[in-house]
């Protein structure tokens, strides 16, 4: 048997290795585009983030997988019954995707408590895909793109965080934003150049980014950076804090992966604001299924 469908075979047994080495699964909430009727008009405007987090494995049976729920700087994202995920078995460089869906959740647990867990569907079949690519069949997950600056004062970051607490609390109110205050020159934290990167993950307190060869010597003297993220359309507000890199290294692709911590050393209240803008978002792409999800029942 060809060494390729060998591996893609013998998926459930490297998913039940993961679980008993209390490993974990990536996970994203699917784009609504996945449970729409084929008749459904493309939708038009910018392309929700999607949200890829490595949530452990708690327990496996024969029709279900169990995972602990996604965590956001100490508090639980309530995952609700009936949504669709796009999921991934990554051991090594092989990856294994599938769709299925959330069959028993619970609520979010308070803040400093035990995460909760909730349960998708065992997968029929999974499809297996190269290491850097999140598609299976016709779906693909759109990572967001990170804009980044090598943050040159840390205690700079202090009126632009406050700018975008000014403007959290206007939209809550109702009320539509039209400039970017926090990108003023008065507010605007004393940055370095701009690059970019990719999101692979996030949860807890950080996230994975990648990063092309071309701007990988970007993270290479800097210690902190200022991360920004477009939430658009779920948020006029983007998603901003100060990025600390934790490790990194070189993949086979030339590409180099970082991981990042969020550092509010600089103002603590700032992770409030990001905890809710990262909830909401999830939240957010959970009721756009929900439309589509009614007409497939």
């Amino acid at each position: 048997m060809p060494a390729f469908r060998s591996r893609t075979l013998h998926w459930r047994r490297n998913l039940e290795q993961l679980a008993r080495r209390g490993g974990a699964l990536e996970v994203a909430i699917a784009p609504a585009s996945d449970v729409a009727d084929s008749s459904d008009p493309p939708s038009t405007g910018p392309l929700p983030a999607d949200f890829v987090w490595r949530l452990r494995i708690a327990s496996t049976s024969e029709d279900r997988i169990e995972l602990e729920l996604p965590e956001m700087l100490h508090r639980s994202v309530p995952v609700r019954e009936g949504t669709t995920v796009v999921a991934a078995i990554v051991v090594g460089p092989n990856r294994w995707m599938f769709r299925s869906r959330v069959v028993a959740s619970v609520d979010a647990m308070s803040i400093g408590a035990s995460p909760g867990t909730f349960q998708i569907e065992m997968p029929e079949k999974v499809a297996r895909t190269r290491r850097r690519h999140l598609r299976v069949d016709s779906a693909s997950l759109a990572l967001p793109t990170v804009r980044l600056w090598p943050l040159l004062d840390l205690a700079s970051v202090r009126p632009a965080q406050r700018a975008l607490a000014l403007t959290a609390e206007a939209i809550g109110r109702g009320e539509r934003v039209v400039d970017r205050t926090w990108e003023d020159e008065s507010v605007r934290p004393t940055l370095g150049p701009e690059f970019g990167a990719t999101l692979m993950n996030i949860g807890g307190g950080g996230a994975g980014l990648r990063l092309e060869p071309s701007d990988a010597a970007a993270i290479a003297s800097h210690r902190h950076f200022w991360m920004e993220i477009d939430l658009r359309p779920e948020s006029a507000l983007p998603l901003c804090v100060t990025a600390r890199i934790a490790h990194t290294h070189l993949e086979s692709t030339g590409a180099t992966y970082a991981g990042v911590a969020f550092d509010f050393t600089a103002d603590a209240e700032h992770a409030k604001l990001v905890g809710r803008q990262v909830i909401g978002a999830i939240a957010a792409r959970q009721r756009r299924q929900e439309p589509a999800t009614r007409r497939a029942a």
